[in-house]
């Protein structure tokens, strides 16, 4: 349980007053907003934690590493930005244990042969949010599929990236039910990379994500070289392995291991006041 820390909601109708120590900034604004925002709190606060993406603009991204390095040669406050993403951290608990990682592997034959990564959703793009999306559903969710391959290897060796389908629901409505207006792009997407994995052998990854997809599905699929499937369900947040017979999927892992999104602030949380580094080890690693 967290206690004895206050946590401080700015938005444009009431910036002020702030205390004079903030422990953490996150940045969970649109996109656009994302590294300016950061760039004003360098030097300000221990850490700045960006949802992904950390920008809608690469030249920005850049100029928030620039900042960066500069902020901890010059500033007495050095400040670390970090980028967050929620799905990959739902995982800690499960990979951070050795006996659950154990039991994946022995289940997967010793090794893995592909990973297949599944981010749809029944619901329709939010209206709200046509303008922040207005580039294409594949942009703001594959970055999850990117974040899940950091589990493997090193994005670095990613070799070719293929979209295979790219669609467009009909018609192209809102979640308030009326025409979008800004958005008129990609709803869904699939495609296929391939990367080597940290023993340097090339390994094949695909990926399928999208709204307006009935049903919808958030899973991690881990193929092995065996040719036995264990999945992460991120809406039940169960580990499945399958029943070789009939195909049904059976828990491998006992509980709910598998962290929810909100869940996963909180054990952020816990880190930054109570000297862990489960989660906050977790973001550095992957943002190095």
């Amino acid at each position: 349980e967290i206690t004895g820390k206050e946590v401080t909601y700015l938005w444009k109708g009431n910036p002020f007053p702030l205390p004079n120590q903030i422990d953490a900034v996150f940045v969970v604004t649109p996109d656009v907003t994302h590294a300016d925002i950061a760039m004003s709190w360098l030097g300000k606060t221990p850490v700045v934690f960006i949802e992904k993406p950390f920008d809608s603009e690469l030249a920005k991204v850049q100029e928030v590493l620039d900042s960066m390095a500069r902020n901890q040669v010059e500033m007495r406050t050095p400040t670390a930005v970090v980028g967050i993403d929620h799905y990959l951290l739902r995982l800690t608990p499960v990979i951070k244990d050795r006996v659950n990682v154990r039991k994946i592997l022995d289940e997967l034959g010793g090794g893995i042969g592909s990973v297949h990564f599944e981010m749809t959703e029944e619901t329709l793009i939010e209206s709200k949010r046509e303008k922040t999306l207005q580039l294409g559903l594949g942009l703001d969710l594959l970055p999850h599929f990117a974040a899940m391959l950091l589990l493997f290897g090193s994005l670095d060796s990613i070799d070719f990236v293929q979209v295979l389908r790219a669609a467009q629901y009909q018609p192209l409505n809102g979640t308030d039910g009326s025409k979008l207006n800004v958005f008129d792009n990609e709803t869904s997407v699939s495609g296929t990379c391939r990367f080597a994995d940290f023993a340097g052998t090339l390994m094949d990854a695909c990926f399928c994500a999208g709204k307006g997809i009935d049903p919808g599905a958030k899973a991690l699929v881990l193929v092995g070289c065996n040719g036995k499937r264990v999945r992460f369900d991120m809406k039940d947040n169960t580990v499945y392995k399958f029943d070789q017979t009939e195909g049904n999927p059976i828990p491998l892992l006992p509980g709910t291991p598998i962290l929810s999104s909100g869940k996963v602030y909180e054990e952020l949380f816990k880190d930054l006041y109570n000297n862990r580094s489960d989660m906050l080890g977790a973001c550095l690693k992957i943002t190095d």
